[in-house]
């Protein structure tokens, strides 16, 4: 194909262009998309959570992230909350029993949850990676008291 633009004959060259562009098209989104898919967690855990939760997923919050809202489908808004006290009170009051967050986020808010599901971590992955990946953690038994005593 160079040699053939070099030489003045782009009448023969064009039409290879278009139809190696359209082959890496094909390619990429029929081959390479769906295989990656298996390495991107967030629907997975959507659906756990909405199978864990009910259609409505009563109690479900999500603390410091709003990506799993398009896959969880819920019939109405999710409560968010963005900083640790804001969430300790929600579940005090009974109004969240289980939480969407990053890992990271729910080490550092330090509150007393038990992790049920998360996105699948791979060996390969930095400990800053593993720290985004998404789970799904549920206020048991004694959160409540334990949220205050770390108050």
């Amino acid at each position: 194909m160079l040699a053939g633009v070099r030489r003045g004959h782009r009448r023969r060259c064009a039409p290879v262009q278009p139809e190696s562009s359209d082959t890496r098209c094909r390619w990429l989104f029929l081959v390479a998309v769906p295989s990656a898919e298996a390495y991107r967690g967030e629907k997975a855990l959507a659906e756990e959570a909405r199978r864990r939760l009910g259609p409505d997923a009563a109690g479900l919050a999500l603390y410091r992230t709003r990506e799993p809202v398009f896959y969880l489908g819920l019939p109405g808004p999710i409560p968010e909350y963005d900083d640790r006290d804001s969430l300790a009170d929600a579940v005090r009051d009974g109004r969240v029993s289980w939480v969407l967050a990053r890992r990271r986020d729910l080490a550092a808010a330090d509150v007393a949850a038990t992790i049920v599901s998360g996105e699948p971590m791979f060996a390969w992955e930095t400990a800053e990676q593993v720290g985004n990946k998404l789970v799904l953690a549920r206020f048991g038994d004694g959160s409540c008291e334990a949220l205050y005593k770390r108050r």
